[in-house]
């Protein structure tokens, strides 16, 4: 039933029209009323505890996150990697012959 959207349609354009009739009536109060609000925010907003409180967070943040880098940059590194090999190798070794020798105990 195509009718009924104009209808609905219409109801809409009553309602913006009446909106912006009441708005444009009252534009000068509300303009005033947001200027005196803002003056009112603006003059007594405390930036100083604003930035007290945001500075160490965002410092922290952006420390954590160079060392992170750094930490990951030296782990990159052809001489940490081979470190880390040698060492696992190492472990691996020693694991074996742990083995062995429980072994070779168990057998006797």
């Amino acid at each position: 039933m195509s009718g009924g959207l104009p209808q609905i349609r219409l109801e809409i354009e009553g309602m913006r029209h009446g909106i912006i009739t009441a708005l444009s009536k009252y534009h000068g109060e509300v303009e005033e009323a947001v200027a005196q609000e803002l003056d009112h925010i603006m003059n007594t907003f405390d930036i100083g505890a604003v930035v007290r409180s945001t500075v160490p967070r965002e410092l922290e943040k952006w420390v954590n996150s160079a060392v992170s880098w750094a930490i990951s940059d030296v782990f990159r590194g052809v001489e940490v990697q081979a470190a880390i090999q040698e060492a696992i190798k190492n472990c691996l070794v020693e694991a074996a012959k742990r083995e062995k020798d429980e072994d070779g105990k168990e057998a006797e």
